[in-house]
């Protein structure tokens, strides 16, 4: 990702404006730190952007709010290993892929 075409002023500017280091930002990036709601919550603020809107997350039918069962995955998700995190995600993309063709 290129930081200067997403932030006007560059990673420098993001880092100053979110209270983070630049290498804090790269680690992000890569997935090698997991990222508080806290910093999300000021990277969106920097966007001027809803953090729904960063993280991806598609409008919820039913005011905006997760199941229980939904929220039983996320935690248990949360709870593994990066690498499993990343491997469940991208078999979510493929079903989502999958379901868009159809």
């Amino acid at each position: 990702m290129c930081h200067e075409r997403i932030h006007p002023h560059g990673v420098a500017e993001l880092a100053r404006v979110i209270g983070a280091s630049q290498q804090c930002l790269f680690a992000y990036e890569w997935g090698e730190r997991r990222i508080s709601l806290l910093i999300v919550a000021k990277i969106a603020k920097a966007f001027n952007v809803p953090v729904a809107d960063l993280i991806g997350l598609a409008p919820a039918s039913r005011k905006g709010r997760l199941s229980p069962k939904a929220v039983r995955h996320a935690k248990r998700l949360q709870a593994r290993r990066r690498t499993d995190q990343r491997f469940v995600v991208r078999l979510l993309d493929l079903l989502e892929d999958r379901s868009a063709r159809n």
